[in-house]
């Protein structure tokens, strides 16, 4: 986990590499969701390693 500005512990960091099936979903959903076949190159373009951040849903990200 990495801290906010508001020194929170909520951002989680996935470090995705290689020939991971995760990609492959994530490159055949995009494509179903944009509506293309088949594109010149996949969404992360061949990157070696991919890093995904998130969060819990409803995270403070600021004072109110």
């Amino acid at each position: 986990m990495a801290p906010t500005g508001m020194n929170r512990q909520e951002i989680h960091f996935t470090v995705v590499k290689g020939n991971n099936p995760v990609l492959e979903e994530l490159d055949e959903e995009n494509r179903r969701l944009r509506g293309q076949e088949k594109q010149p190159h996949n969404f992360y373009y061949e990157a070696p390693v991919i890093i995904f951040l998130s969060a819990a849903h409803g995270m403070r990200t600021q004072r109110q």
